[in-house]
């Protein structure tokens, strides 16, 4: 068998690599599989709450009228979720 570390394994390599990128090419065009990067259907993680949520959040957490608790249920999301959006909202007003 062949080192990829010494001169005839390295040129075997060198020989094969081509036809393996050849394989994966034609397995991409069965299946119709392409790459994120090149689609412009990627957009990422979507955002769990719209920019009118965001503004709610503040003025409705600050004026105590709702808890931590209570806003994660009424907008679905989780109490986490919650808590981040309030320090943007702190980070952005400073």
């Amino acid at each position: 068998m062949y080192a990829p570390t010494d001169p005839m394994g390295k040129c075997i390599f060198h020989i094969l690599a081509p036809f393996a990128g050849f394989e994966v090419d034609l397995l991409r065009m069965r299946i119709g599989w392409r790459s994120p990067w090149r689609t412009a259907s990627s957009k990422g993680k979507q955002p769990k709450l719209t920019a009118r949520e965001h503004a709610y959040l503040p003025g409705t957490h600050n004026g105590a009228e709702r808890s931590i608790a209570e806003l994660a249920e009424l907008l679905y999301v989780s109490r986490v979720t919650i808590y981040r959006a309030l320090d943007r909202a702190r980070a952005g007003m400073a």
